[in-house]
């Protein structure tokens, strides 16, 4: 799901980029859970098994989703469907703004790359937003209008800013 609204006086943004690799998880899990359910094995064994399939169907739950959206001053970046990890950018704090790829190297999730962070789990396009403290690698499914969501806010924002569109 993206939306990319424009209203008279307001500009808002919301997408939600789903990954499809959490089913491949949830299924591995559901093997993980019968195996004690269906073979003898040692107790310690079952629980083990069952421990590890619960913290992996937790990891999965907060990484199965990255919701971007607008928070009037901000921009939030937001892992969920359970919500463990997530920050927001500060329009007026934006120094630059650019369309990029990531790669298969770089994997997805929340990961330290090339001189940054990748927010991502799903496909390869990404902008790079880049502010004074960090510089942030947001994956998305429409660059196009994400690009041009964060150039009109920070162009409304830019009076107090060092932005330059590069």
């Amino acid at each position: 799901m993206n939306e990319f609204t424009t209203h008279d006086e307001q500009h808002s943004y919301h997408e939600i980029q789903r990954s499809w690799w959490t089913w491949l998880i949830f299924a591995i899990v559901l093997v993980e859970i019968s195996i004690p359910l269906l073979v003898p094995i040692p107790r310690e064994a079952g629980i083990a098994m069952m421990v590890g399939a619960g913290v992996i169907t937790v990891i999965a739950f907060a990484f199965a989703s990255l919701t971007i959206s607008d928070t009037v001053a901000n921009l939030r970046v937001q892992f969920g469907p359970l919500p463990l990890a997530g920050t927001e950018i500060p329009y007026n704090e934006i120094l630059e703004i650019e369309q990029e790829k990531s790669t298969f190297l770089d994997g997805w999730g929340l990961r330290r790359v090339r001189g940054g962070w990748l927010w991502n789990v799903w496909g390869y396009d990404c902008i790079k937003v880049v502010t004074e403290k960090k510089t942030v690698r947001i994956g998305t499914q429409k660059p196009e209008e994400l690009l041009a969501f964060l150039l009109l806010k920070t162009e409304k924002d830019s009076t107090h800013s060092n932005f330059s569109p590069a």
